[in-house]
């Protein structure tokens, strides 16, 4: 297991789960290395990998990337791999929703992508979103939002939070380290 998964976990961020098909990535096509997705600037995300020498899953997969335009550069520091990409021109303004926390108000271009990965489902039974429900958000989603959070369901206008950038930016692995070795002295 990485260090990075050891520390922070394997919660998949929402940069994984709606950013990723903005690259051109299939989040099911992920060779088994894979860590997540962090955002690192404006308009720059990283895929982060463990580093194993010579996988050849993962070395397949870089091959598929040469023909990616929103891959920009590769680098490892021993411990993981980093994959730098830029969102290309045309989901610019879905990503710039997304880090507002507009899902619903993607472009349907892109909604239609998120729809063919994750599918066409709702959970009806209890206030848990799936991606359909936050692109797509029902009444009965926002009903049981508001319920959750003891408010009127009128004022509950998209039903998955907003980005906690704290946990959707990229936070280099030896600070992370750092960080951990300074909270056990």
């Amino acid at each position: 297991m990485s260090s990075r998964k050891e520390i922070i976990g394997i919660k998949a961020t929402k940069c994984h789960t709606f950013i990723l098909p903005m690259l051109g990535i299939d989040p099911r096509t992920l060779p088994s290395n894979y860590i997540n997705t962090y955002i690192y600037d404006t308009d720059c995300l990283i895929l982060i990998f463990d580093y194993i020498k010579d996988d050849v899953e993962f070395t397949e997969f870089l091959l598929r990337l040469d023909d990616n335009p929103s891959y920009t550069k590769y680098e490892d520091n021993n411990l993981e791999i980093l994959l730098y990409f830029n969102v290309f021109n045309e989901f610019k303004d879905d990503y710039n929703k997304f880090l507002n926390g507009k899902y619903s108000k993607f472009s349907m271009k892109y909604k239609d992508i998120l729809c063919k990965i994750y599918g066409r489902t709702s959970i009806k039974d209890s206030y848990k979103v799936t991606v359909y429900n936050a692109i797509y958000p029902q009444q009965f989603k926002r009903e049981q939002i508001a319920e959750r959070l003891c408010v009127k369901d009128i004022i509950v206008d998209e039903v998955l939070d907003v980005l906690d950038f704290e946990t959707e930016n990229y936070v280099p692995i030896y600070e992370l380290i750092n960080n951990q070795n300074k909270q056990t002295l």
